[in-house]
């Protein structure tokens, strides 16, 4: 589960709409995310947001979320001739709590540099829209990777697990 969210680099985000016409609809953005650096992932879905995105707005009035990832973007799926919808094409969503992680902490440092690492051009991005980093604090977790339903994993037991990334190479012999 962990090394699904470490291989992926944007999610879907899905929170409660601000905007006037759907003020209280569910609404889903794109955004680029990370789980920490390429030699440490540690499980916790991080973002690069600005006040300006929809998605940050809603955040400043709701902070419940779901992240969802698919390993549709891996391209294992194509691969494999899966339609994304196919549940053998493995989806983790994660629901719970997103907050701005706290400037000039440890946390923040890591976060920031692992998402820089991981899309550059952020780096680049307009200074001037007040960007900062968030992360989301895991509530449930819900995989679907295989017929018969949705799997639900204690947060506790995801967290704990330690990818080294070599689980995902051994399995596909690559």
């Amino acid at each position: 589960m962990k090394c699904l969210l470490f291989f992926t680099d944007w999610a879907s985000i899905a929170t409660i709409s601000t905007l006037p016409a759907i003020e209280g609809f569910p609404f889903s953005n794109v955004k680029s995310i990370v789980d920490g650096s390429l030699a440490n992932s540690t499980g916790i879905p991080y973002f690069y947001m600005s006040p300006l995105d929809f998605t940050a707005r809603d955040l400043s009035k709701d902070i419940r979320s779901t992240v969802l990832v698919s390993l549709e973007e891996t391209r294992f799926c194509e691969f494999k001739k899966y339609d994304p919808e196919d549940p053998r094409c493995t989806r983790l969503m994660l629901s719970g709590l997103m907050k701005k992680v706290k400037e000039n902490t440890p946390e923040y440092t890591f976060a920031k540099a692992a998402l820089f690492e991981r899309h550059p051009d952020m780096a680049n991005f307009p200074p001037d829209h007040n960007w900062f980093v968030a992360k989301m604090k895991i509530a449930q977790i819900a995989m679907v990777d295989w017929f018969g339903g949705a799997k639900y994993v204690p947060v506790k037991d995801y967290l704990a697990y330690n990818y080294t990334g070599m689980e995902m190479m051994h399995k596909f012999d690559l």
